[in-house]
């Protein structure tokens, strides 16, 4: 399945779709316009509420019960945020994804 966020002003409307990969797409609308993305706490925010959003499409730890799940989630969320933080091209956003993305590093070693 695959999982995508739009990041958007207003909303987004998509058509049925037409192809088995198509059905399985799932996609989620987050909108910034309420965020000054030249403020690090805004960018900082944003970035959370993009996770959230993955948390819904990809599903949550309490959401298990088999590991492989586990991984599934957890590369279904990496790769839905790190698609939508560069989909954004917001740079605060970009650093304070990359800042998680090193933490998260720091904490498997």
């Amino acid at each position: 399945m695959i999982k995508h966020i739009f990041m958007a002003v207003g909303l987004i409307c998509a058509s049925a779709p037409s192809t088995a990969a198509a059905r399985d797409l799932q996609q989620a609308v987050v909108s910034h316009r309420n965020f000054d993305l030249n403020e690090e706490a805004d960018a900082r925010r944003l970035l959370i509420e993009i996770e959230r959003t993955a948390d819904t499409l990809c599903g949550r730890p309490s959401d298990i019960v088999h590991p492989v799940q586990l991984r599934w989630i957890d590369t279904c969320k990496a790769e839905a945020v790190s698609d939508a933080v560069q989909r954004l091209n917001a740079p605060l956003v970009s650093a304070a994804h990359q800042a998680d993305l090193a933490r998260s590093d720091r904490s498997r070693d």
